[in-house]
């Protein structure tokens, strides 16, 4: 099989994505279904949220960039931080940074962000991603056996964690407002 089933029922080929594939209610609804740290915080806590957190974090006009920066993820899942930056083969053959990087590409210009707002957003998102991180670590993560990588120091505000279906109607209305999205997130009795 090389194509996945999303939420809202659309076949999705990962390996060969356009924009026409990419549906926002398909990547709100699977961030907000997948954990971060692959389920190992005190409790659950989903890729919609840290999204929200990063994307809160950074300059309004860098704000798109940053609700989007992980939604890879809701094609291929994730590969924990240690992991990623080496050459690791995805089951299709190809290194997961490069997969992940090429579907990234498509999102961005199914909302028309250019390459060059991703390259100029690149530092601060970087920061703002690694500030949650260190948040994270402090407020939903079990005592440390040693101190994690380097990091900036903590966001000031406690993380309380959101439901599932409250991390996808926060993505999504902070998607609104960026006009990323139109309407409201609506779903029919079959669930989409």
């Amino acid at each position: 099989m090389t194509w996945i089933q999303t939420y809202t029922g659309r076949q999705v080929y990962p390996l060969a994505m356009g924009v026409e594939q990419i549906d926002v209610r398909d990547i709100c609804h699977s961030l907000a279904m997948l954990c971060r740290f692959n389920g190992h915080c005190t409790s659950f806590y989903s890729v919609a949220q840290h999204s929200v957190h990063v994307a809160e974090a950074v300059e309004p006009k860098y704000q798109r960039i940053a609700l989007l920066h992980d939604a890879a993820e809701a094609y291929i899942g994730d590969i924990t931080r240690p992991l990623k930056p080496h050459t690791i083969l995805h089951p299709w053959g190809m290194p997961f940074k490069v997969a992940e990087d090429a579907i990234l590409d498509v999102i961005y210009d199914k909302f028309c962000i250019s390459p060059d707002d991703v390259r100029d957003s690149h530092d601060q998102i970087k920061h703002a991603d690694d500030m949650m991180l260190a948040t994270e670590a402090r407020d939903i993560m079990a005592t440390h056996p040693e101190p994690w990588e380097t990091l900036p120091e903590p966001s000031p505000f406690l993380i309380e964690p959101w439901s599932p279906e409250t991390a996808e109607v926060r993505w999504w209305a902070f998607a609104k407002r960026l006009g990323l999205v139109s309407g409201d997130l609506i779903r029919d009795n079959t669930g989409r």
